[in-house]
């Protein structure tokens, strides 16, 4: 597939391009917060709407991510050869904080346990369900 000529590519594209760009150069390092909407529509000409497109497009790409009523602001991103080989076995990565992974093991624990317990209710009911169908003959 060949890549489109820059003339050709839609103006939230091309915004789109820059910012990761920036990014890629460390114009914009991990934990920057992304210009305003205001900005990035007067730094590449372009309407409110079409300056969103480019930030979703990082989004999406997860080069950024967004807070509220705060901003977005650039992910920390793997060094080039972690990403590559993360590409290459299919893997995405996400940066958690201890506390957080915490939390998320102890979740993860729990619903084991749960499932554990749902299938054994679910053996129970198969025993019962055997005995009152052997009962109704």
């Amino acid at each position: 597939m060949n890549r489109r000529s820059d003339e050709e590519r839609a103006p939230y594209q091309k915004a789109a391009d820059a910012l990761r760009q920036d990014i890629a150069e460390g114009r914009l390092k991990a934990g920057d917060k992304l210009p305003a909407l205001s900005e990035i529509e007067k730094r590449f000409n372009i309407a409110n709407m079409t300056a969103r497109s480019a930030v979703r497009v990082l989004r999406e790409e997860n080069l950024v991510y967004a807070v509220q009523g705060v901003g977005t602001f650039v992910r920390a991103t793997p060094r080039p050869e972690a990403a590559a080989e993360q590409a290459k076995a299919g893997g995405e990565t996400i940066e958690v904080s201890a506390a957080d992974l915490a939390k998320i093991t102890d979740l993860v624990t729990g619903l084991a346990t749960q499932v554990q317990q749902l299938q054994e209710q679910q053996e129970q009911f198969r025993r019962q369900l055997a005995q009152f169908e052997q009962t109704s003959r």
